[in-house]
């Protein structure tokens, strides 16, 4: 059949014409037909589809009719749920009254799929509880629904006089049901087993229930006390969460204006029940249980109910600090059940002792309880075998980001144990980084922002080192077992859902060639500051990259590392001090070019280095002073590199930042130090470019240089005509650089003048050399500089730091002299966009997620 072509009031009519009866399979058939087309009408909002308030009302009456079977009348409510906006007028307070318990549960079934948020569901609060407390089994199951919505959506019209019932029955519920199974058949999901003879509950491990009777006890066919049982325990933490605030409950008040007070037969009740479950948890499962299988039904059953109870101790004891004492024993034996430690734990562990930890958290200030154990554990122990897992990952993650101010405070978690959190990110790049951006600045401290430092950097790199590991463990796993089954290793006893990860059998692999890079990268405390990128490891670094492909997951943690890099510097500079990029800088510029061997990679990241370092002189420029001897060894090294973009924005700094009004420490002998360096790679770049243009061997040298003569300037060049490759662009960019720091460093310090000069009429003396930009830009140096008055004007002034008027006019103007005040020489600018950019950039400040908490 058509649905497109059929005409909703047609299909209507012959609905109603099989409804007269409704247990004919044609009356089945074009119910599901219609449901079809209304949840298309609900997904794609067609507002065509619209039914007649008289039609509805048709339909709802056939819900209430003894004859109409029962999957239609599921049907009719699924329907009547997704095309009604009005209320059935069967469905008013005064129609409900009328009807017996059978024909009433089916009508709060359709009360609670179409009328939750109408004042007529509010009205039906009395109806509802005078059901919860019924003795009708059909019409309890219903009510326990429809009284989770009134507390979660109308939590202060419930008043102590409304609530109080509900909480007695509930403690019927807990304590009284029966400790034999059900006599009768049951068909239904709570049945275990075949016989109908009464049997004892019995305990996880098969022995007979002596205590009261909870949701770990197994009966062959549960009763219905049983089944109401396990309802109210599933429902007690979505009831006190809404109900009950902590520091609230004294004084939180109702409508009628009395006290919310939780009744104390009703708390014991739940602190009885719930402590039981914890005792019955440490019981073993028996693995036959008499036959039924249930075991295999059932196998998280217990971690479950463990978890709930945690969790509703927890919330007790924070409205409550008075039951702590009485529950904190018992926690602890739990947490000596799961042990992070233990070799039996695995991924499902990780619910219970995330709960555990919330507990001890929560809790542990009270008695004086140090919870840093229990962390150690955890982190140190569990998480580095089950980060693979993305439960436990989004899981430790989630707990982390919300405890994250008072772990902050309290502990230590974070300054030690951020090795193991980062592999979470490593191994799900595309999935979690939301939740570690915003964790991320927790991590970044006065003992940790070096090996934070380092540790981003090689985020790539930790995540070919676990996928690379993962894979030398199978292959030697199968290796060891082909060669003697019997004689397994101690990973390959694992069970099956639980795999050793990376970390921890990197420890243990003696075997493997690069367990000295596994041992380093897959730690799982932190403390370690090598640089393993400057060590004898180093060819065994390239080794592994070289063996290992970029996989998706590696390419994912590359696209993480430059926005985590904003954070990390934005953290720093907010927080931090000079002190600490002093210890910083020295790292930065030893890792610039010791990065993972991904080109896509190397280039983004040294592209963001190169803007952290102008930012980080803009903010501390006289680290110009402290740091000299560093940045001068770094100059003096990249005169061996043929293109370095470091050793560009450090001769730029130098002229920017070396003046007295940055320090008074910047004596006559910085300006000698700096100045020898800038000149001795002034002339060696002078004959490399010479040397490469005379053996043809350089891309950038000239085709054509014309030498004209004028009054006022003795050498110039004509246009010419150059190759544009990279290289000589560099060139270019680098002398333009190198005029003019040498030009500011001479405006500021007159000793150095004449040799400036000299410098640059070496440059203009091998004009056929160098681009006309160049030669253009050595004779207006020239020219200011004789006027020494003129140049100090210009270069030797305060730098206003806050003022748009000196980033925008004479800092953006980075490699030239006289360009803002020669209107002729204008054009150059768009040659020297590069640098400019950088300087820009400098300015600019990236937005992430920093915590009041970090190096205060």
């Amino acid at each position: 059949m058509n649905t497109n072509a059929l005409n909703i009031k047609d299909l209507f009519s012959k609905i109603e014409v099989s409804l007269r009866n409704p247990k004919s399979k044609e009356s089945l058939d074009l119910l599901k037909l219609l449901y079809k087309i209304t949840v298309n009408y609900k997904t794609r909002d067609l507002t065509s589809l619209k039914l007649k308030t008289v039609n509805i009302e048709k339909l709802s009456k056939l819900i209430i009719d003894i004859n109409t079977p029962f999957k239609i009348k599921l049907l009719l409510i699924s329907i009547i749920s997704k095309i009604s906006n009005v209320e059935p007028q069967i469905l008013t307070i005064k129609n409900l009254k009328t009807y017996e318990p059978k024909q009433l549960a089916i009508l709060l079934s359709l009360l609670l799929s179409t009328c939750t948020h109408t004042p007529l569901f509010l009205e039906s609060t009395p109806l509802i509880i005078q059901s919860l407390v019924t003795q009708d089994q059909i019409l309890r199951s219903v009510s326990f629904p429809s009284a989770l919505i009134h507390v979660r959506q109308y939590t202060d019209s419930l008043t102590n006089s409304q609530i109080k019932p509900i909480e007695t029955q509930l403690v019927q519920f807990l304590l009284h049901a029966s400790l034999v199974s059900d006599q009768k058949q049951s068909t239904g999901f709570f049945k275990i087993g075949n016989t109908t003879t009464a049997v004892p509950v019995t305990e996880l491990d098969g022995s007979v229930t002596i205590e009261f009777f909870t949701v770990l006890n197994n009966s062959m066919v549960y009763t219905e006390d049983q089944i109401f049982n396990i309802y109210s325990f599933s429902m007690l933490y979505t009831w006190l969460t809404n109900l009950y605030k902590p520091g609230l409950i004294a004084s939180d008040t109702s409508e009628e204006g009395t006290q919310r007070v939780m009744n104390s037969t009703f708390l014991n009740t739940i602190v009885s029940y719930c402590l039981r479950i914890i005792d019955q948890s440490k019981l073993k499962p028996n693995p036959y249980d008499g036959g039924s299988g249930r075991n295999d039904v059932y196998d998280n059953l217990p971690v479950t109910a463990l978890l709930e109870s945690v969790r509703i101790l927890d919330y007790l004891c924070r409205l409550d600090s008075n039951l702590i004492a009485k529950i904190f024993p018992t926690v602890q034996k739990a947490y000596q059940l799961h042990l992070p430690s233990s070799r039996t734990t695995n991924e499902n562990s990780g619910y219970v002792l995330l709960a555990l930890l919330q507990f001890f958290l929560n809790h542990s200030h009270t008695l004086v309880y140090d919870p840093e154990p229990l962390f150690k554990a955890y982190f140190q122990t569990y998480l580095p075998r089950t980060f693979t897992n993305s439960f436990v990952a989004f899981e430790t993650l989630n707990f982390c980001l919300k405890n994250q101010e008072v772990i902050l405070k309290n502990t230590n978690v974070f300054n030690l144990y951020f090795p193991p959190i980062f592999k979470c990110l490593a191994w799900f790049p595309h999935s979690f980084y939301m939740e570690f951006q915003e964790l991320f600045p927790s991590f970044i401290s006065p003992n940790t922002f070096i090996e934070v430092f380092h540790l981003l950097l090689d985020l790539p790199l930790l995540t070919l080192s676990m996928e690379s590991s993962l894979i030398e463990q199978k292959r030697y796993s199968n290796v060891v077992n082909a060669q003697n089954a019997s004689n397994q290793s101690s990973f390959s006893s694992y069970p099956q859902l639980f795999e050793p990860s990376a970390s921890e059998f990197a420890v243990e692999a003696t075997w493997s060639e690069f367990r000295v890079l596994y041992n380093y990268l897959l730690r799982n405390e932190s403390g370690v500051n090598i640089n393993f990128w400057s060590s004898t490891t180093l060819p065994l670094l390239y080794q592994l990259c070289k063996k290992s492909p970029i996989t998706p997951r590696c390419y994912g943690s590359c696209e993480l590392v430059s926005p985590l890099l904003d954070i990390y510097f934005d953290v720093l500079l907010e927080y931090g001090d000079r002190s600490i990029f002093v210890q910083l800088l020295p790292v930065l510029l030893e890792r610039f070019d010791q990065i993972f061997p991904f080109e896509i990679y190397q280039k983004k990241i040294k592209e963001n280095l190169i803007e952290k370092v102008l930012t980080i002189f803009k903010a501390y420029p006289n680290l110009i002073i402290s740091e000299k001897d560093l940045i001068i060894s770094v100059i003096s090294e990249g005169r061996l590199m043929i293109k370095d973009s470091l050793t560009l924005t450090l001769c730029w700094i130098i002229g920017e930042y070396t003046s007295t009004f940055v320090g008074t420490q910047v004596t006559a002998e910085v300006f000698s130090d700096y100045y020898e360096a800038l000149e001795l790679l002034t002339y060696e770049r002078i004959n490399s470019i010479k040397m490469d243009a005379v053996s043809g061997s350089s891309s950038s040298s000239l085709t054509t240089a014309n030498n004209i003569q004028s009054s006022n300037v003795n050498i110039f060049t004509s246009s010419l005509s150059i190759v544009d490759t990279p290289q000589n662009q560099y060139n270019i960019t680098l002398m333009l650089i190198l005029i003019g720091s040498l030009t500011k460093l001479s405006s500021r310090w007159p000793d150095a003048t004449s040799r400036v000069i000299l410098c640059l009429l070496k440059v203009i003396s091998y004009h056929q050399y160098f681009d006309s930009q160049v030669i253009q830009r050595a004779n207006e140096c020239i020219s200011l500089l004789k006027f020494p008055s003129f140049a100090a004007a210009i270069y030797n002034g305060e730098p206003h730091y806050n003022s748009s008027f000196y980033i925008e006019s004479i800092s953006k103007d980075s490699q030239t002299s006289l360009s803002f005040l020669f209107p002729s020489s204008s054009n150059i600018d768009n040659n020297n966009s590069n640098s400019q950019l950088q300087n820009q950039n400098a300015n600019s400040s990236n937005s992430g997620s920093i915590h009041p908490y970090i190096l205060k």
